[in-house]
């Protein structure tokens, strides 16, 4: 009891205990503040909840936890506290964006963010996952050969985003127009790739985009599996070439000639369904009891690009023949429109040996234009098949087409069993008609023998000039006998 606290005054005291609780919670703290991951990912903030004075709550305070953004949940989220006043709370984010994720304290417990209950934000970003799909579009096209084909990719990730920018697609191109590797494109910020190219040859190409699935910039195995394929048909172009086969050729009178022409676009596509016109000069065809100059005739090309004319011409000499595309089907050859043009001779049979032809006896026939027509001559081949003698006339006395010819010189004679003849040379023709021209023309006379007295034999002229009887006209008088010697 001196006034003074002395070591021995130490050995007299009493103590007591005293516990201080946190007090209620008073600031949150979310951590991390700030986070990326890819879509698919499980993302993870903790909720450090502390009293006015900064020590940790004690467990057991219930935490609402929400995500607004790209991700946001249907409802709250409630994680109370553990041991160390902390609440943990995670979510998986599949759709690609910015995410703000709040946590806090629902004092009143009404569900809602009241003025002074504790909170806190932290903000997610969701980036895109690995490509899993791709879109190719068109996914059919048809363009002319020559013209610029391109294809958009759209890749995106197994959740339907758009992956980002810089994502590699190889392009690769088989059919017609095959490339000779993959073109590396890389997306945009929609998750787009473009591919172009320029196919020449026509049929279809199928173009196929391969996403970088493993994402090392490189075409690898695994990557074959994220793709999308899309269809190109190539049609021919415009016709620019035309070519006719055989260039040339020769045939005897009577045989059918035939030329294909063959029509393809710049690039040597075959192109179909083409209206190919056909002109023939220096024939002379005869179709039933007519004949005409020349022949004429489109055919339209088939998938091959190809058209076939064929015509027969009756009298020896040299054809031209022409042919050109209609492209614009107006019947008239236009500037730009391909043509090419082939030469066809028709020459004689040889003579036939030991035979001989007499006409004689007045005689005449009715031709098929109705006129009256006198003929008369003479023809015979030695057993060298060489012409020993030989005339042939024929008048046409009209109304109808005025017309005299004589033989200048007889170049065949060909006989077909005891009855029937031909008799080809050139003639000096002399028209009264406006129709055929005068001059000097190859000419056929065909006959035959019924046996006498020659009421049932035959005779009919073909002539360069486009006159024609009309085919085996019964003799109206006269007599014509043919004769085969040894």
């Amino acid at each position: 009891e001196n006034g003074q606290l002395d070591t021995t005054d130490q050995l007299v005291f009493g103590v007591a205990e005293k516990t201080y609780l946190p007090g209620p919670p008073a600031n949150i703290e979310l951590e991390p503040e700030t986070a990326t991951n890819r879509a698919g990912e499980r993302h993870c903030v903790t909720a450090t909840v502390e009293d006015e004075f900064g020590n940790p709550v004690s467990a057991g305070h219930p935490i609402r936890f929400s995500v607004s953004g790209a991700n946001p949940t249907l409802q709250d989220d409630i994680v109370v506290t553990n041991n160390e006043g902390k609440a943990e709370f995670c979510y998986t984010g599949t759709t690609a964006g910015t995410d703000t994720i709040t946590a806090f304290f629902d004092e009143n417990a009404n569900m809602t963010l009241d003025t002074g209950e504790p909170a806190d934000t932290a903000t997610k970003i969701y980036r895109p996952g690995p490509p899993a799909t791709v879109e190719v579009t068109p996914t059919t096209a048809v363009n002319v050969a020559g013209e610029e084909h391109c294809v958009t990719a759209t890749v995106e990730d197994e959740f339907g985003n758009r992956v980002e920018a810089g994502t590699a697609v190889f392009f690769t191109v088989t059919g017609v127009n095959p490339t000779t590797a993959p073109v590396e494109k890389t997306t945009n910020a929609n998750g787009q790739a473009e591919f172009c190219y320029t196919g020449t040859r026509a049929g279809t190409d199928t173009i196929r985009a391969v996403a970088d699935a493993n994402e090392n910039g490189q075409l690898d195995t695994s990557d074959e599996l994220v793709f999308g394929v899309a269809t190109k048909v190539y049609e021919p172009g415009q016709p620019a070439n035309l070519v006719l086969e055989p260039e040339t050729a020769t045939n005897e009178v009577g045989e059918e000639h035939c030329v294909t022409a063959t029509v393809t676009d710049r690039f040597g596509n075959p192109t179909p369904g083409v209206t190919v016109v056909f002109s023939v000069t220096g024939a002379v065809v005869v179709t039933g009891d007519e004949a005409q100059l020349g022949a004429e005739g489109s055919v339209e090309t088939n998938s091959q690009g190809e058209a076939e004319f064929c015509y027969t011409s009756e009298l020896p000499g040299e054809n031209i023949i022409k042919a050109y595309a209609d492209t614009n089907e107006n019947g008239t050859q236009d500037a730009g429109e391909p043509f090419d043009t082939a030469t066809k001779t028709y020459v004689l049979p040889e003579s036939t040996p030991n035979c001989e032809i007499t006409m004689n006896d007045g005689g005449w026939i009715v031709a098929a234009n109705g006129d009256k027509g006198t003929f008369g001559g003479n023809a015979k081949v030695d057993a060298n098949r060489q012409i020993e003698r030989g005339s042939q006339e024929y008048t046409d006395h009209g109304p109808a087409t005025p017309v005299h010819v004589k033989s200048t010189e007889i170049l065949a004679v060909v006989c077909e069993g005891n009855n029937r003849a031909t008799v080809w040379g050139t003639a000096t023709v002399r028209s009264d008609s406006v129709q055929y021209a005068s001059g000097t023309f190859p000419f056929r006379v065909s006959v035959m023998d019924s046996g006498e007295p020659g009421t049932d034999d035959t005779y009919d002229i073909l002539v360069g000039n486009g006159y024609y009887t009309g085919e085996d006209r019964p003799l109206q008088g006269g007599n014509v006998q043919i004769r085969r010697f040894s």
